[in-house]
């Protein structure tokens, strides 16, 4: 199935190419500005986060560590499971770093929550904070929210651009609401 294809499977789009690229600038400036003098470590959330993490690293003008953290806590659904898994026997050390979390959606704030408190709790940081390109509009049940947001969204269930359903539409580089359809009847 072609990327077109894909797209066609889309109710609307929210942020095309374009709209996305613009705000990774901006967000690009202001991580840059704020660490200029610091040492750190991006941490990114994988897999969704994979195209962000790459597309925002890119662009800072600064000198940074990457880190991957395989985290899961959807397997595949369209509301989270509540349990968060860390695919990480041993945390890196971050002593006299600071440290970004990069994830491409703020939904619950679980899977952020989680990662923040094993890295706080693990891996001696001096800062954590946290990017995420889309943050839900919706009450929260955890104490954290992302210290920079790339776009705040309706509670949809939206992918492309690193989002997925069954491991599709991640390589859309739009991001739009699924049709209801489709989270309905999965193997069209």
């Amino acid at each position: 199935m072609s990327t077109n294809d894909n797209i066609n499977d889309l109710e609307r789009v929210l942020f095309n190419e374009n709209e996305i690229n613009s705000r990774l600038d901006e967000l690009a400036e202001s991580i840059s500005n704020q660490y200029d003098k610091c040492k750190l470590t991006v941490v990114s959330i994988m897999n969704g986060s994979l195209m962000l993490t790459a597309d925002l690293l890119a662009r800072l003008e600064i000198d940074f560590d990457l880190r991957c953290l395989n985290v899961e806590s959807y397997y595949g659904e369209t509301k989270g499971s509540g349990e968060v898994f860390i695919n990480s026997i041993r945390m890196p050390n971050f002593s006299g770093r600071h440290v970004l979390v990069v994830d491409d959606i703020f939904d619950t704030g679980k899977t952020l929550e989680a990662v923040v408190e094993r890295i706080n709790c693990e891996c001696n940081p001096i800062k954590v904070s946290s990017l995420t390109l889309l943050k839900k509009k919706k009450e929260i049940k955890v104490n954290i929210t992302p210290d920079f947001v790339g776009f705040e969204v309706d509670d949809l269930f939206l992918v492309g651009y690193g989002l997925d359903y069954h491991g599709k539409y991640r390589n859309l580089p739009v991001i739009g609401e699924l049709k209801k359809g489709i989270i309905a009847n999965p193997t069209l």
